[in-house]
This record gives C-alpha cells, structure tokens and sequence, in this order.
C-alpha cells in the first residue's frame, strides 16, 4: 500500500499543452504579488492568506523545457476514454512509456479504436500535460483565492488545476 505523503501541491498548468509562456508574464506577475505582500520571493508573505486561504510553504514557476505530465507523485490516479468512460490506466501507462521514449503524445484506445491524444483523456484525481506550471507547495486550501486565480488567469491565460502529493 503506497505511503500517505504529507505535502500537499496545487499545481496550475495551462489548459494548451503546447502554449509557451507568455513573456514577462510570471515577471511581472510575481513582482506584483511581492508588492501586495503575497509573496517575499518565493515563500509566503504577510498577505498570503490572500493568494492562498490557510497559506503555502512555496510558490515557484517550474519551466522543464519542454511539454511533461503534472499528476499526483503518489500514483492511484485512474485514466479513461473520453468517449466511452472506460478505464484504459494500463494502455495509457504504455502510451506515456511511449511519448517519454519519443513517440507522439497519443494513444490507440482499446475502448473505442479512436486515435486520442492523451491531454484529452479523462484523469481522476486530474492530471495534464503542459510546458510550465504554477506550484503553490504545500497548501492548506484546494485553490487559490478568487482575486489570485483571476490574476493568474489574467496574466497567464486558461488554467487547469492539479493537486498532488509529494513526500
């Protein structure tokens, strides 16, 4: 049985895969946020509360250099076909093994027979594939205040959320 772990991390990713950072963004952004005593660097501020309820440890721009998977560390999520709902977990294992390997980011569905790129696929807890992602560390609450996620999206475009446990 796998470790229960004890940190807690909202990921934020764009909802594109392929969209690149927009320039001077996260700059100014994150500038902004140590202006309003959200933040000081990356550690919370004395406003934090107002970026996050019940606070963060960290908060950083992970920028791997190309498109990678953000999903829970502690496994145990389930991946199904956007069509028919069935779980296809194993294929999509597979298919990852096959994408870091070199090969296109799809999979042959063993459900349906279609073709699906795999950021279409449905993630229980969610996962996502993207170029960069937003990581609150070790956060109280499941997502950002309404003032912050407006000005993540707001500077950064469509964000999907993506908590996972790290030990």
């Amino acid at each position: 049985m796998p470790l229960v772990r004890h940190r807690l991390d909202l990921v934020l990713i764009p909802k594109d895969p392929e969209l690149d950072l927009p320039q001077g963004a996260w700059t100014h952004l994150h500038a902004q946020w140590q202006r309003e005593g959200w933040v000081v660097e990356d550690r919370p501020g004395p406003l934090a509360h107002d970026l996050m309820i019940g606070g963060f440890r960290r908060l950083w721009l992970d920028s791997p250099g190309g498109v990678v998977l953000y999903a829970n560390h502690q496994g145990g999520y389930r991946v199904a076909c956007p069509n028919v709902q069935e779980l296809i977990t194993h294929s999509f294992v597979d298919a990852v093994r096959g994408w870091r390997a070199g090969g296109p980011r799809m999979i042959e569905c063993p459900a349906c027979g279609t073709v699906h790129s795999l950021e279409s696929l449905q993630y229980r807890p969610p996962a996502g594939f993207a170029k960069w992602a937003v990581v609150i560390s070790d956060v109280e609450s499941l997502e950002p205040t309404p003032t912050a996620l407006r000005a993540l999206e707001g500077a950064l475009g469509p964000l999907q959320m993506i908590l996972r446990r790290v030990g």
